[in-house]
C-alpha cells in the first residue's frame, strides 16, 4: 500500500489497471511474487469520490472495464 500510494498520492480513476513492483523485503517477494496489480472500481458509497448513486448499469460497465484491464495487465506481465 505505501509503495502503491508513493506512485499514486491521489488515487486514480475508475479502471485503469497499473502494477506496482513488490520490493525485495515483502513476504510476497519471496515467495516468487513481484507485482501487485490494482485497479479502483466502481464506486455506489455517497461519502467517496465517484459515487455513481445507484447507477448499477454504469457500475456494470466500469467493473467489466476494471476486469478486462487487470487481465490485460496480468497477461502484460506474465509473458515478460
Amino acid at each position: 500500500e505505501k509503495d502503491t500510494r508513493a506512485r499514486f498520492p491521489k488515487g486514480g480513476s475508475v479502471g485503469p489497471a497499473f502494477e506496482v513492483p513488490l520490493r525485495p523485503t515483502s513476504p510476497l517477494f519471496a515467495q516468487g511474487t513481484r507485482y501487485v496489480i490494482h485497479v479502483i472500481g466502481p464506486n455506489m458509497n455517497p461519502e467517496r469520490p465517484n459515487c455513481l448513486y445507484g447507477d448499477y448499469d454504469a457500475g456494470r460497465d466500469q467493473l467489466k472495464q476494471c476486469y478486462h484491464n487487470i487481465l490485460n495487465t496480468f497477461a502484460s506481465l506474465a509473458l515478460h
